[in-house]
């Protein structure tokens, strides 16, 4: 891994590397918190906020934003379904301000509720996930 200030070459296989390394700090559980992070991963890779996306949306078919936003929901659900936690306290553990915004994603996102969705795991009946 190259860090600031290194000049990576521009050859394909680099920009993988280069986009997985940042890819590797969406998933820092610490960074899931946090908001606002492309500017600083497109500085990590080197390249512009601009040429980040593209690039990372090419290897993800996501946005670097939209990637962070499936992470988080889908570290939430894990945590209310192997912690019990409830939705307000995973909100707050993976970087929502509030809890409603959070059940409005998370409803978009696995189909309905957090509480809801996570009883019908339990029960073996969960709806599919969408594709957002």
């Amino acid at each position: 891994m190259w860090t600031r200030g290194s000049s990576p070459s521009r050859d394909c296989n680099s920009w993988r590397s280069e986009l997985s390394d940042c890819e590797g700090d969406l998933l820092d559980q610490r960074q899931l918190r946090q908001t606002g992070r492309v500017d600083d991963l497109a500085q990590i890779a080197g390249m512009g906020v601009s040429t980040l996306h593209h690039h990372f949306r090419v290897l993800t078919r996501m946005s670097p934003l939209q990637y962070q936003k499936q992470l988080r929901l889908q570290t939430a659900r894990g945590l209310m379904l192997g912690d019990g936690l409830d939705a307000s306290t995973v909100a707050s553990e993976v970087g929502y301000e509030s809890v409603s915004p959070f059940n409005r994603e998370y409803s978009r996102f696995f189909g309905q509720p957090p509480m809801r969705d996570i009883k019908a795991l339990r029960q073996g009946k969960a709806v599919e996930m969408s594709a957002a």
